[in-house]
């Protein structure tokens, strides 16, 4: 990284005093026009619209009909009184594995990513671990148990639930706590999950709402020592480096929380930001043949694979529908590390460190045969070796 321009200073003096600013009561207009309210301090906002950069989502179940990355993928949806959208059939097409009919109606299928990573095979569930998602927010869910998930909206959108379907998927996958009949459980069904909004409805953001979200967990862990925010999944991208995003989520690793991101849905030999940054564990995407998940970048930087295809997952309207991309894969991930510190704390009396946790995640991981390491980097993490190991 080169020397902090003055510039790049003042955008991070204004993302320390986020108390100070109020981005949160912007319009959603006002963020698609690019502009912000004129506030107390009009030279430092001026500063960071200059440095304000959109962040693309990586796949995303999308509204109606949607093309990310080449892959199209439709959502068939019925209003509601209330006029929120209730999706309740999602088709992926465009790239991966399209789940048959019969296979959609099989449970094991259904489950077949819990399997692959050992989730059925261990007595850890994230309990007394807390760990972030920041996307497009959450929605009222049956895997969202009472008290489970926290929401904070900093995307300066009046609505502060989910819009868009994939945060909802994102945290689902991560820590649904799987309530008995619903033929679904995440990778860390006890983790308590603090649910960051950064979006607005349509999903998009920028550089200026991730240093704000990474500032306000920060903040939340000054206040919280005794159980911190320990895991941050961030399932958005951008094509470049960005200081902003740099700094903040250096800060948060230096402070000791594991962050996880996506390595892309190009099928290029370059990972996504964050995903690029060599403290941020990169994971590449793997099908159910156990296949490379044909669109999922690839690198030196990969460090795990997980399941990015034909993956079942929550949706909105309390309903549950198929998504894919290395977005899903993320969670998985972040879930893994959840149970990682779960099981170090109760034999150690701490958390460990991030370094600790990627060198722990590396020795339970099982390389996928044919697939070159740019690809899947050490493997697949297998749940039901973490005892052997810690």
């Amino acid at each position: 990284m080169t020397d902090i321009s003055k510039k790049t200073a003042a955008v991070l003096a204004l993302l320390a005093l986020s108390a100070n600013f109020c981005f949160a009561q912007r319009s959603l207009k006002d963020m698609n026009r690019g502009t912000f309210p004129k506030q107390k301090q009009p030279d430092l906002e001026e500063e960071l619209q200059k440095n304000r950069r959109p962040v693309n989502i990586i796949n995303a179940p999308g509204v109606r009909q949607t093309t990310i990355n080449g892959n199209t993928i439709y959502i068939y949806d019925r209003p509601t009184s209330s006029n929120i959208p209730v999706y309740n059939q999602v088709t992926v097409s465009g790239g991966g594995y399209n789940p048959s009919f019969a296979d959609q109606a099989n449970p094991q299928f259904k489950n077949w990513a819990i399997s692959a990573m050992g989730l059925d095979n261990t007595p850890y569930t994230g309990a007394g671990i807390v760990a972030a998602v920041l996307d497009s927010g959450v929605v009222q869910h049956e895997q969202f148990c009472e008290g489970a998930v926290d929401i904070l909206n900093i995307s300066g959108v009046d609505y502060d639930y989910d819009a868009y379907g994939h945060g909802t998927a994102i945290a689902g996958i991560l820590g649904g706590c799987g309530p008995e009949g619903s033929g679904f459980s995440g990778v860390a069904p006890r983790v308590k999950m603090k649910v960051y909004k950064i979006t607005d409805n349509q999903g998009n953001t920028n550089n200026i709402n991730i240093g704000k979200a990474v500032q306000r967990i920060l903040d939340y862990n000054r206040t919280h020592q005794s159980n911190p925010i320990s895991v941050i999944n961030i399932s958005y991208g951008l094509d470049s480096d960005d200081e902003v995003v740099y700094k903040a989520l250096k800060a948060a690793y230096d402070s000791g929380i594991v962050i996880v991101a996506p390595s892309g849905n190009d099928h290029a030999k370059k990972l996504a930001y964050p995903a690029a940054y060599d403290f941020v564990i990169a994971v590449g995407g793997l099908r159910p043949t156990r296949q490379i998940f044909e669109r999922s970048n690839y690198g030196a930087g990969v460090a795990f694979v997980a399941p990015a295809s034909a993956i079942y997952a929550p949706a909105l309207g309390n309903s549950y529908g198929w998504v894919q991309g290395t977005s899903f894969a993320a969670p998985y991930i972040s879930g893994m590390a959840v149970l990682i510190m779960e099981a170090y704390k109760k034999k150690y009396g701490s958390l460990p460190s991030p370094a600790k946790v990627r060198e722990i995640m590396g020795k339970i991981s099982e390389p996928q045969p044919n697939l070159l390491p740019q690809w899947q980097g050490l493997g697949l993490p297998n749940a039901s070796k973490i005892d052997k190991v810690i």
